[in-house]
């Protein structure tokens, strides 16, 4: 088992980050306004459950926010920097207050999430971004629990995933 941290690291990129539907802010018309360039960082830690070992995976992040009606919002998004090369669609809701909710981070290029060295690795529970935005600022976070299995081995391992995005 204590081969597992090394092989998981790339399944803490941002591979099954889709979210359920539940629990968001009711969308508003005079929303903030979110539509443009985002630039920073998304940061998974997981704890492998059996062992309590950690492993942090930071990524780069752009989104291109392109559309916004009344509280909804769409746009691309695209990660970089080891193991978290993917890009795919964003979607979410954001009421008059930049509360988000229902934030839904699709995955269209890369593996999801990523294997690593033999390893495949699948949400187990189902993991819902909510957060706050500003006209120059959104946080995002959500956590989860991943299976992972591979190598003649099978573990858990919870992940909090958070993002720190600035207005370009």
């Amino acid at each position: 088992m204590k081969r597992a941290p090394v092989l998981i690291v790339a399944a803490f990129a941002i591979g099954a980050c889709g979210s359920d539907n539940s629990g968001g802010p009711t969308p508003s018309t005079t929303s903030v306004n979110v539509v443009g360039s985002w630039a920073g960082t998304q940061t998974a830690v997981g704890t492998i459950v059996q062992t309590g070992e950690r492993v942090t995976t930071t990524c780069t992040q752009i989104w291109a926010i392109t559309s916004q009606s009344g509280g909804q919002f769409s746009g691309t998004w695209q990660s970089s920097g080891g193991s978290c090369a993917q890009a795919g669609g964003i979607t979410g809701t954001i009421a008059s207050s930049g509360v988000l909710g229902n934030v839904i981070l699709s995955v269209t290029s890369g593996a999801t999430p990523p294997p690593a060295n033999g390893l495949t690795c699948s949400p187990s529970s189902s993991q819902a971004f909510t957060g706050i935005a500003s006209t120059t600022a959104i946080t995002l976070s959500a956590s989860d629990r991943l299976r992972c299995s591979g190598l003649g081995q099978t573990f858990d391992v919870d992940r909090a995933i958070t993002f720190a995005m600035t207005k370009r």
